[in-house]
């Protein structure tokens, strides 16, 4: 490593613009896969986490069936999922997404917590 390389990371203002730098960098190429997902230029089997992240701060960090959006006290942030409307998981389009609570998530007809656990659950004590 050379002496040059290893003063520009010793000075911490260089390290935060570099780091803005890529932060920056980063953004701009999240911004363009999310719009070209938009515009159905781009599909994808399992959205990138970004993606993710983008849809719950579109939602206002808040659940878009209840409104709940209570501030988890040691994660600090709302601790929210992305549901599929009509829980096809491979059906990612805009318009089949939404974000929910982990309670609203769970009562979903379409909940997959619901098809697997609960169902596995009832049969572990009726038998069925």
């Amino acid at each position: 490593m050379s002496e040059a390389h290893v003063e520009q990371w010793a000075d911490p203002e260089a390290r935060s613009t570099q780091a803005a730098s890529i932060r920056a960098t980063y953004g701009a190429r999240r911004d363009e896969r999310i719009q070209a997902w938009l515009a159905g230029e781009a599909a994808y089997e399992h959205l990138p986490k970004a993606f993710w992240r983008w849809l719950i701060e579109q939602a206002g960090h808040r659940c878009e069936r209840c409104g709940w959006a209570e501030m988890h006290p040691r994660l600090g942030y709302v601790p929210l999922e992305v549901d599929h409307r009509d829980g096809d998981r491979s059906n990612n389009a805009r318009e089949n997404l939404w974000v929910l609570c982990a309670n609203c998530h769970l009562v979903q007809p379409t909940s997959l917590a619901k098809k697997t656990t609960h169902r596995a659950w009832v049969e572990s004590f009726t038998g069925r």
